[in-house]
């Protein structure tokens, strides 16, 4: 919870900016497997996970993300949170 407006939009910029820095597939699959885990059992969503997760950590946006750690960079795929206060509707929203 938070206290005001102001506060609502500082939390939902940090928020983005931690997105905004995980591999966009990793992501997308995240948001996939989050909307069909309802409909499994504890197990089946569990293995389905660790499939998922074994797949990710495969890819070619894991090893990216894993040697840009090794060489303390950025990964290619990491987008930049400054968006929020670059934009113009960000200062002009009710």
């Amino acid at each position: 919870m938070v206290d005001d407006d102001e506060a609502l939009d500082d939390w939902v910029e940090r928020a983005v900016s931690e997105v905004l820095k995980a591999a966009p597939g990793a992501v997308a699959a995240t948001k996939a497997m989050l909307a069909e885990l309802p409909a499994l059992s504890w197990a089946e969503g569990l293995a389905e996970a660790q499939a998922r997760s074994a797949a990710l950590f495969a890819g070619a946006e894991a090893a990216e993300g894993m040697e840009a750690f090794l060489e303390k960079r950025t990964a290619s795929w990491a987008a930049e949170a400054s968006w929020a206060a670059e934009a113009s509707w960000a200062a002009e929203a009710p």
